[in-house]
């Protein structure tokens, strides 16, 4: 018989040899235990590059070969770390190879073994006719739920789906439920446009238990050559940007674990990745440039947790000149990333780049009155594109330069970042400009005073709450700083601020910082802020009292102390004559603000009462999990008003020569109180699809304050408990 060599016929029988050898377990041990995985590899190296004498057999013979390799894998976690010493002296032996495609492979099978790529979900989907468009789209979609694995994972497959079955993605349960209709009959679109889905980044389990076997690659002096394929790959990124993704890929699954981001980091990993990330930036190779970012975030935040570490010399570790010049062009690389002068929108990616960018970047000195007196040059003469683009670039440098402050960590390397911010005056300067600023503040009337609006207008004070914040949290000299420039009542007046630039907000969260509201020993000033919070409270309460005092005696009334130790009010004299004689026309019961009328005149219009509600943080919650649980509670002055009459009084404040936002006018007629929702109070004759509706309105306001887990029952509960233990 004659056999042609050539087509493989002899090199299948001996994988099918070797395969059976193998299923007897003595031959398996022994086989193991002389590291013949490595020869394994190289065989399957050497099967997939036959490409002239690729046949039938040969490729039965790759199969058999891939599959003979994963049987032991599977075997035992120390098959798993032979073979990752395999591949670690692939790359080594195959290193220099001038296409790649071998080093390639073997990088795609260590990534395969260190985090298994997971099945595509399989989502159903409901297909639902708009009731309204029942005699334009005839048919309908009868074989409900369908699958995303039959009709495609893109909503251009679902309308195509529809298309063709009518002629013309998701959770187990329930099913996706789609309606779909014709554009333009029922007008135009008001649902949301979805453009992106946010990713997934919770690990399903504790990243140096899942990623463990990758400290094999540490152990193996895998890291060394990972890094020496990074410095080889980044001269050329065209031609290498393939393989240097895969290479990005395996680093990154590497760094899941922490001793090997510590081995990474005594390597000099930081220093050769900035570059590289340089390297990526200038040809805008912007897949490698993530994987960098994402790697060299995990390096940072480990090198600001782990003190004791011995980092050796990176491009950020200015040692001498040229060393000094190059952490120069990295840091201005870096800037141009975060400066994005246009102003676009960002996408959810670009947000994370930028977010990760500034965490590793440390924040340069500002002149905070340059920066407002451009952005006003900018509001007074829109049109002057130079003026336009220096003060974009002037805002997202220092709304960066806020982030990074509000992202340093509380440990010992964020303390000397802190320190060095505080030597170079950069937060004297600061606490000095919000104190000027506002230097009418403590005077009698200031807040109507037009120094106060028009610092309430300046653009750098939200920055400069939020960057106060970020510094201050965990660090005494900062704090110190901030009590000696004398800005503490200043900051208490600032947060009975409302309005859209968020200034209440930020100076109520600095001033909770500073007095360690959270318990984490972030805050040395909580004595001096609860005095100031205090004797503002008990200024307004004898104010209230007063006023009060003065409504009952100019309706002759007065109050007294009852018998039962309580208080009652009592008729001093009457103020008009025959007032009995008047037909009572009042309202008996609940009655609106500003028409005065309640259910008795308008029987079927909903009531609401103005609340201020606030999602609140309980600590660790009930199942252990150490971000707490948050629940909403609310607080109101009971100023009732119907629903149409606040529309109405919105559509008026929104159309004044100076528009108000919704809840800005809402607080004037609240009696200057905040408020930020519309509780309804139904009544007996007011239908109940008209009460639902508002009740889910109220539900989607407490909801846009940030979620909140749990039935409306248990959030309802929660707010009426914490309001029990607050009175006691």
């Amino acid at each position: 018989m004659h056999i042609d060599i050539s087509q493989g016929f002899i090199l299948h029988k001996l994988i099918e040899l070797l395969g059976k050898f193998l299923e007897v377990p003595n031959i398996r041990s022994r086989f193991m235990r002389d590291n013949l995985l490595s020869e394994i590899l190289e065989a399957l190296i050497v099967i997939r590059g036959l490409v002239v004498q690729k046949t039938k057999l040969i490729s039965d013979c790759n199969r058999l070969l891939k599959d003979l390799l994963d049987s032991l894998l599977l075997e035992s976690s120390e098959n798993k770390r032979q073979f990752i010493r395999a591949c670690i002296c692939g790359l080594q032996n195959h290193g220099e190879e001038r296409k790649g495609r071998t080093c390639l492979f073997i990088l795609e099978q260590l990534c395969n073994l260190i985090c298994p790529s997971k099945p595509e979900p399989v989502y159903l989907l409901v297909l639902n006719k708009a009731h309204t468009q029942e005699e334009f789209i005839r048919g309908s979609m009868t074989k409900n739920p369908y699958s995303s694995s039959e009709i495609g994972p893109l909503m251009r497959d679902v309308k195509n789906k529809i298309c063709h079955q009518l002629d013309l993605l998701a959770r187990d349960s329930p099913p996706m439920t789609v309606t779909y209709r014709l554009q333009g009959l029922d007008g135009e679109a008001t649902e949301p446009m979805i453009k992106e889905l946010e990713e997934d980044r919770e690990e399903s389990q504790d990243p140096e238990v899942e990623f463990a076997i990758a400290g094999a690659v540490r152990e193996y002096d895998g890291l060394e050559i990972i890094l020496s394929m990074i410095q080889r790959l980044r001269d050329d990124f065209k031609s290498n940007q393939e393989q240097l993704v895969a290479v990005l890929n395996l680093l990154m699954h590497c760094c899941k674990i922490r001793e090997n981001r510590r081995a990474l980091l005594r390597l000099g990993a930081l220093g050769l990745l900035l570059e590289t990330a340089r390297h990526a930036f200038s040809v805008d190779a912007m897949e490698p440039a993530e994987g960098i970012l994402l790697i060299v975030e995990s390096l940072t935040l480990e090198a600001n947790e782990s003190d004791n570490i011995n980092i050796t010399q990176s491009a950020l570790t200015v040692t001498s000149e040229e060393t000094g010049e190059q952490a120069k062009k990295i840091v201005l690389m870096f800037l141009e990333r975060l400066s994005h002068p246009l102003g676009h929108k960002k996408s959810n990616k670009q947000q994370r780049n930028t977010e990760m960018v500034a965490r590793i970047l440390p924040p340069p000195l500002q002149d905070w009155r340059e920066y407002d007196r451009l952005q006003k040059e900018h509001e007074d003469n829109p049109k002057d594109e130079n003026i336009a683009q220096q003060a974009a670039k002037q805002r997202f440098t220092l709304e960066n330069f806020v982030r990074v402050s509000e992202s340093l960590k509380t440990s010992s390397c964020g303390e000397r970042l802190k320190d060095i911010i505080l030597e170079r005056g950069i937060t004297g300067v600061a606490v000095g400009h919000l104190r000027d600023s506002f230097s009418v503040a403590g005077q009698a009337g200031f807040k109507s005073t037009t120094e106060w609006a028009i610092g309430l207008k300046l653009p750098s004070v939200p920055l400069i709450l939020s960057m106060l914040r970020g510094l201050s949290t965990g660090h005494l000299a900062t704090q110190k700083c901030i009590d000696q420039g004398g800005i503490l009542p200043l900051l208490h007046a600032l947060e009975g601020v409302s309005g859209e630039n968020e200034i209440g907000a930020r100076a109520e969260n600095l001033l909770d910082t500073l007095s360690n509201k959270e318990g984490k020993g972030d805050g040395f000033l909580e004595e001096k802020v609860q005095m100031l919070r205090h004797a503002t409270r008990d200024e307004m309460r004898r104010r209230a009292l007063r006023k009060r005092k003065e409504l009952l005696l100019g309706l002759g009334m007065r109050q007294e102390l009852a018998s039962d130790g309580g208080e009652r009010i009592i008729v001093a004299r009457p103020l008009l004559e025959g007032l009995e004689d008047v037909e009572e026309e009042e309202e008996d019961g609940l009655a609106c603000m500003v028409c005065r009328e309640g259910y008795s005149l308008r029987p079927t219009d909903l009531l609401g009462v103005y609340s201020y509600s606030k999602r609140v943080n309980l600590g660790a919650g009930t199942s252990g999990s150490a971000r707490g649980e948050c629940v909403y509670t609310t607080v109101s002055y009971f100023n009732i008003i119907h629903f149409q009459c606040h529309q109405e009084a919105k559509r008026a404040d929104a159309a004044l020569k100076n528009p108000k936002k919704e809840w800005e006018g809402a607080t004037l007629r609240n009696n200057e109180s905040l408020c930020n929702s519309l509780f309804p109070v139904r009544g007996p004759s007011v239908p109940l699809a008209q009460y639902i509706r508002y009740v889910d309105q109220y539900w989607d306001n407490l909801n846009a304050l940030g979620r909140a887990d749990g039935s409306r029952l248990r959030l309802l509960t929660y707010d009426i408990v914490l309001k029990i233990a607050l009175t006691k």
